[in-house]
């Protein structure tokens, strides 16, 4: 990791608070290869001292610069005023053509620093609507009209749920997420029947995602329980880790399905298609999502997905062809489209082929890359 040279103009930088396995860093990875795609270095600077060493390897194994301010999060003046400092140093030096934030925490201040030092200022917005109170609502519309060059949502549902009937159209511009389809497909598919010693016939369900309250991987255990009654042969596989792990954990021991669950943790982002892959359904109980890049994921990989209808999930899912959709945290619903699923073979290679023309037609790496080329041409033109 270095300090960018202040002798050299750096066209782009990405600002983010930590560097963890979250959506939100792997959009960071995509977008930061699209200005590459264009010529464009880019750094992407990291404010706090949050950085998983995976994700670490991948973004500098594509060499992307990281810069590593080291702060430690914090309440308090001189915390923020040590971070603001560094953060402003950084920027002064590598006289950025553009500084692209993708998140506007924590709290404003490295937007408005950000704007004093370059000419064309970016936001993006990766969580829902709702996500946000009215009065911040208000600010990030008075940001968008007033401070910002432009704002970026990774998601119409979200551009529409703050500004639509504000006529900020044309400040606000919609990128939604992306991946690689080809790496998708040429991976190696994860046989879970033969690593756990599962029956053949086993119907194995996939969750991947922060184990995080927000994410709804309790109900997912409690769907799991009430269709385990009509579906004996189902297994379930959660690949992440977090907070809420020993919970889910008891969760599962309490619900008498451990037996049935496997705990994989934490896997590498190559990794993440092949556990996909060996998945017969994905599902995202999510409570709240600003875009949903696991159901993505599950779609290029083949896997038909069941996901809340919320947020951006009713966008990227288009329920009863390419999977379906549940009440959020209804467990019973949840519970009731597993087994339609599940005794569907037939239905659920139908939905699997149609997640993959969709995420070609719509999500691929070489679209989003046209729509940044066009998106960097406007901005700076």
């Amino acid at each position: 990791m270095s300090v960018a040279n202040p002798n050299t103009q750096k066209p782009v930088a990405i600002l983010i608070p930590c560097l963890l396995t979250g959506g939100t860093e792997v959009a960071t990875y995509e977008t930061a290869l699209a200005f590459k795609a264009q010529a464009m270095p880019v750094d992407v600077i990291v404010y706090f001292d949050e950085i998983d060493p995976v994700m670490l390897q991948t973004f500098q194994s594509a060499n992307i610069n990281i810069i590593a301010l080291g702060a430690v999060r914090g309440q308090g003046i001189y915390r923020q005023w040590i971070l603001m400092w560094r953060l402003f140093s950084v920027l002064l030096r590598g006289r950025y053509r553009i500084i692209w934030l993708q998140y506007m925490t924590p709290t404003l201040l490295p937007l408005l620093i950000a704007r004093l030092l370059t000419r064309h200022l970016v936001a993006a917005v990766h969580v829902a609507a709702h996500h946000f109170q009215p009065p911040a609502i208000k600010r990030l519309r008075w940001l968008t009209r007033h401070w910002l060059t432009r704002l970026v949502c990774v998601s119409q549902t979200t551009a529409d749920g703050i500004f639509k009937g504000t006529g900020m159209q044309a400040q606000v511009t919609v990128i939604p997420n992306t991946l690689n389809l080809a790496h998708a497909q040429a991976a190696n598919t994860r046989d879970w029947r033969v690593e756990l010693g599962w029956p053949k016939q086993s119907l194995v369900l996939g969750f991947v995602g922060r184990l995080a309250t927000i994410k709804g991987a309790d109900v997912l255990l409690e769907a799991v329980a009430l269709a385990y009654q009509q579906l004996p042969q189902l297994k379930l596989v959660l690949v992440g880790d977090g907070d809420e792990r020993c919970n889910l954990e008891l969760q599962a021991k309490q619900l008498g399905i451990a037996d049935l669950v496997h705990f994989a943790g934490r896997l590498t982002r190559d990794a993440i298609y092949s556990a996909t892959k060996g998945f017969d359904v994905a599902v995202i109980p999510s409570r709240e999502e600003g875009f949903g890049l696991s159901a993505l994921e599950a779609m290029a990989a083949g896997v038909p997905v069941l996901t809340s209808r919320v947020d951006a999930l009713t966008e990227v899912i288009i329920d009863g062809k390419t999977g379906l959709l549940f009440e959020v945290g209804n467990a019973t619903a949840l519970a009731e489209a597993i087994v339609n699923l599940g005794v569907n073979g037939e239905l659920r290679m139908q939905m699997g082929q149609a997640g993959v023309q969709q995420v070609a037609a719509h999500y691929d790496i070489s679209i989003y890359r046209q729509r940044m080329v066009a998106f960097v041409s406007e901005l700076t033109n």
